[in-house]
């Protein structure tokens, strides 16, 4: 039976957040990467907001205003507002562990009015991108969130302080789990589109839900009187025993499309969801066996496959051994999570270039690289000379008659792999795509607010 998990909710709770520092030591500190051989874990953006949920913008709606405070991605540092004014942080993020790959979302909040002051909620969304790989177990589900936790725990800087009864440091609010197929559920093919005509869905949504009543479903049909609305999907919900629709706290909600593609979403578990969808596969059997109505195998198609980039080193690139060293002749290089080996020659430039790549996924860069190590250094400005918009400075050593001696260090005469190096190694900044301007802007930017 086909099928996978597209992404999950899971809360968390830690010690008290203080998101005025939280918001500093994000804006602050470089993004936060974390390579292995068979994991990798990235924050690529993160933001904050002056109210607990993102603005909707209306139109019409005079009351509309930027709730963005600050954000921060590997090219961008924007501080629209206060930064020291959020209630809300965001982290967004990608990871890859294993065969499996896909994006992260944290959302931080402070202690709740009223609430435990000594507690901060922080929820994780985790999505699955690739779908070569199944996920269709709990315990895999379980597997999955314990190796992204320690990730999510070093961009907060603490651990979970309480577990729940099954002695988890987490707790799903919510699944949506997909691909199931009610034409052929073995292999996971679904109709093409308009295969059914509206009238026939319409036919066998209204007879399922009579089939699926007595087992506590019931098609949303409010939801589809919409004027102009375009039947794609029907709404199956949890009804209470007095035949109301009711939002369950355990049975999840179903959609079904008209290709006959199912999906569900709720607070639940996998065990629980296959045992509703035998329920809305044999409702569907018996519906479509009432009203007549066929397939064949010329009207299914089947699901696109995205699978993970397997990064590997070529036959004529070999991996290096494990302290990244490689042969006479060849130079290591980083390729994704492997380090290769290429047939080339090591220029100042590709020296400094190489080397910064090696830091920049948290490698430590092999010995062939250590004459390309900067040797600037941050250096505060002589009080009797210090410019009113600047307290330090970076400096570049130099001998003379046996005298070390210094010379300010002028970053627009500079390669941009030694500005990106001396920017990450010195100030802690992002030193992303950017020409050289750019990049020595940032530099003088972060001179400039040191105090």
């Amino acid at each position: 039976m086909h099928h996978r998990l597209i992404w999950t909710n899971v809360l968390l709770r830690y010690n008290a957040i203080n998101l005025k520092s939280f918001s500093k030591q994000l804006l602050d500190e470089p993004l936060i990467r974390q390579v292995s051989d068979n994991s990798r874990f990235e924050v690529t953006a993160v933001g904050g907001h002056t109210t607990q949920h993102q603005q909707r913008v209306k139109a019409g709606n005079q009351n509309t205003k930027n709730r963005l405070a600050f954000f921060k991605d590997r090219q961008t540092t924007k501080n629209l507002a206060n930064a020291m004014s959020v209630v809300r942080l965001y982290v967004n993020g990608t990871y890859s562990l294993g065969d499996k790959e896909g994006n992260f979302l944290l959302n931080v909040y402070a202690p709740k009015k009223g609430g435990d002051p000594n507690t901060s909620s922080v929820t994780l969304r985790v999505s699955i991108s690739n779908n070569n790989v199944q996920l269709t177990t709990d315990n895999a589900l379980t597997n999955l969130l314990d190796h992204i936790l320690p990730f999510v725990n070093k961009i907060i800087g603490g651990k979970p302080k309480s577990k729940n009864n099954n002695g988890r440091e987490w707790d799903i609010s919510t699944l949506s789990v997909g691909e199931y197929s009610l034409v052929s559920p073995g292999d996971g093919k679904a109709l093409k589109s308009k295969t059914l005509r509206a009238n026939q869905a319409m036919q066998i949504f209204n007879r399922m839900s009579t089939i699926v009543k007595s087992s506590g479903y019931m098609f949303d049909t409010a939801s589809h009187n919409r004027v102009g609305k375009k039947l794609s999907v029907a709404y199956f919900k949890p009804v209470s025993t007095n035949g109301k629709i009711n939002k369950s706290k355990t049975n999840p909600t179903v959609n079904v499309y008209t290709t006959g593609r199912v999906q569900f979403n709720g607070k639940t578990d996998m065990k629980t969801i296959h045992s509703i969808f035998k329920i809305f596969l044999d409702a569907f059997k018996t519906a479509t066996k009432d009203l007549k109505i066929s397939f064949t195998r010329s009207d299914l198609i089947p699901i696109p496959i995205k699978r993970v980039e397997n990064k590997r080193c070529r036959k004529n690139t070999p991996e290096a051994a494990l302290n990244s060293s490689c042969k006479a002749g060849r130079i290591p290089k980083v390729r994704g999570s492997k380090v290769c080996c290429f047939k080339e020659s090591l220029t100042e430039r590709k020296g400094f270039k190489y080397r910064g790549e090696f830091e920049a996924v948290g490698k430590k860069p092999p010995s062939i690289y250590n004459r390309y190590e900067s040797d600037v250094q941050l250096a505060k400005v002589n009080v009797a000379r210090r410019e009113k918009s600047r307290a330090f400075y970076i400096r570049q050593p130099f001998v003379k008659n046996g005298v070390t001696q210094y010379n300010e260090w002028k970053c627009q005469y500079q390669l941009k792999d030694s500005i990106r190096n001396v920017g990450r190694n010195q100030l802690k900044l992002d030193m992303g795509k950017g020409t050289r301007k750019q990049l020595c802007e940032r530099i003088s930017d972060k001179l400039s607010s040191m105090r």
